[in-house]
C-alpha cells in the first residue's frame, strides 16, 4: 500500500513557466507517483495586486493562515498522511508555515522542511526574534530537512545542529546520450537568456557588454520571458543601434517545448542576475541540457551549477565582466563545444529527475521507517 503525502506550497499558475511552483507540479507528477499518493495542498492567498495588495495584506495573510490551517485539518481527518512536504518560503510565510508544522505534530505526521528561497539564511540573520523564533521552531520540529543550495547544509548544522540533504533543482530527461552539436552555424554566435525581463537580472549590463562584443563578433541575443511594455521601450531607446540591427529579438514567454526548442539552436546561455534570491534556476538547468555553456553571476545558488569546465561566474555583474566572459567563449569553438558537452552531462548526471528524485525517495524512505 502506497504511503500518502501532502505537498505544501505554491503551484503553477496560468502560463507560469518557472519557478518553485513548476518545480512542485514536477515532483508531484513525476515518477515517485508509483511508490507515493502525492496530495497536493496550494497555498491560499487573495489574488490581489498595487495597492489593493497592500491595503489588504493583513486580511489576506490572516485568511492564507486559516484556510490553509483548516484545509490541512481536512486532508489530515481524511487520507491519514505519513508526510507532510513542506515548500518554505520567505519571511512572513515562516508563520503560516509554523502553523502548519505544529498541526501536523499535534496529529503525529512527520514533516519534511524544504528550503529553496534564495537568501534564507540571509533573512534569518538580519530579521528579527520573532522570525528567528518562528524558524528555530520548524527546523527542530521537522523530522527531515532538504535544500536547495550548497550553502545552507553548513546555515543548518551551525545555526540549528541539524544535518541538512541536498536536494536541488532538477529537470527531466528523456536522452541521456550526451550528442555532439553544431556551434555558430553560419558564424553566429547565439546567446540566450530565459527569466523574467528585469533590471535586477542584470538586463542592462548584459546588452551594454554585448555593445562591446558586436565590432568583434557576428551575435545575436535571444531574450525568453516577460517583460513590461514600459522596460520595453526604454530598453529600446537606450539601446537603438542593437534593436535596430536586430541583434536583439524578444520571443515573449515560451512554454518549455518551445524554449527547449530555442535553447537547442542557441550558444551560449547567460543569466547575469543581481537578485540576491536567486535560486536554483530551472532555466539554468534546461540550457545545460540542451548543451549550452553558462556565463551567471555569484548570485545564490548558481554558482553551484557552474564550473570551469562549464562556464564562467561572474563575481561583479557590469558590462566589461560580461563582455569579457563572452568573448573568452566565442573566440574559441573548441572551447565552446567542449563546455556545451560538459554542461549537458553534468545537469544528467546531476541534475536529472531520476538523480534528484532518486535521493527524495530515499528520504521519503527514511523517514517513513523513522
Amino acid at each position: 500500500m502506497k504511503s500518502t503525502i501532502i505537498f505544501y506550497g505554491p503551484f503553477p499558475k496560468k502560463n507560469r513557466v518557472g519557478g518553485y511552483e513548476r518545480c512542485n507540479s514536477a515532483i508531484v507528477t513525476s515518477f515517485l507517483t508509483e511508490y507515493y499518493d502525492f496530495i497536493p495542498l496550494k497555498i491560499y492567498s487573495i489574488p490581489l495586486s498595487g495597492s489593493w495588495k497592500v491595503l489588504f495584506y493583513p486580511l489576506s495573510f490572516f485568511l492564507g493562515c486559516l484556510v490553509d490551517s483548516l484545509k490541512l485539518i481536512y486532508l489530515i481527518k481524511r487520507k491519514k498522511p505519513t508526510i507532510i512536504h513542506i515548500t518554505s518560503l520567505y519571511k512572513w510565510h515562516i508563520f503560516r508555515e509554523w502553523i502548519i508544522v505544529n498541526i501536523s505534530l499535534f496529529f503525529n505526521i512527520k514533516v519534511l522542511f524544504d528550503i529553496r528561497a534564495g537568501r534564507f539564511d540571509t533573512l534569518y540573520y538580519k530579521t528579527n526574534f520573532i522570525f528567528k523564533f518562528f524558524t528555530k521552531n520548524i527546523i527542530k520540529n521537522s523530522f527531515s530537512i532538504t535544500v536547495e543550495g550548497k550553502r545552507y547544509i553548513d546555515f543548518i548544522q551551525k545555526e540549528f545542529i541539524r544535518t541538512a540533504y541536498y536536494l536541488p533543482n532538477f529537470i527531466n530527461t528523456t536522452d541521456s546520450k550526451v550528442s555532439p552539436r553544431d556551434y555558430c552555424k553560419n558564424d553566429i554566435c547565439k546567446l540566450f537568456f530565459a527569466g523574467r525581463i528585469v533590471r535586477e537580472k542584470g538586463i542592462e549590463e548584459l546588452l551594454l557588454g554585448l555593445e562591446g562584443v558586436v565590432p568583434k563578433f557576428n551575435i545575436k541575443l535571444l531574450l525568453a520571458g516577460s517583460i513590461e511594455n514600459t522596460y520595453k521601450e526604454y530598453l529600446f531607446n537606450k539601446f537603438p543601434v542593437l534593436f535596430k540591427e536586430g541583434i536583439i529579438v524578444f520571443l515573449g514567454v515560451l512554454d518549455l517545448d518551445q524554449l527547449l526548442k530555442e535553447m537547442r539552436d542557441s550558444d551560449i546561455f547567460l543569466l547575469p542576475s543581481k537578485h540576491k534570491g536567486e535560486g536554483h534556476s530551472n532555466a539554468v538547468n534546461e540550457a545545460m541540457y540542451a548543451g549550452l555553456p553558462l556565463i551567471v553571476s555569484n548570485q545564490g545558488f548558481l554558482s553551484d551549477l557552474v564550473t570551469l569546465e562549464t562556464g564562467i561566474v561572474i563575481d561583479e555583474v557590469n558590462a566589461k565582466n560580461i563582455e569579457n566572459a563572452i568573448i573568452s567563449i566565442c573566440s574559441d569553438k573548441k572551447l565552446l563545444k567542449n563546455m556545451g558537452e560538459k554542461s549537458r552531462k553534468m545537469v544528467i548526471e546531476n541534475y536529472s529527475d531520476s538523480v534528484v528524485l532518486g535521493s527524495l525517495k530515499e528520504i521519503y524512505r527514511k523517514i517513513i521507517v523513522g
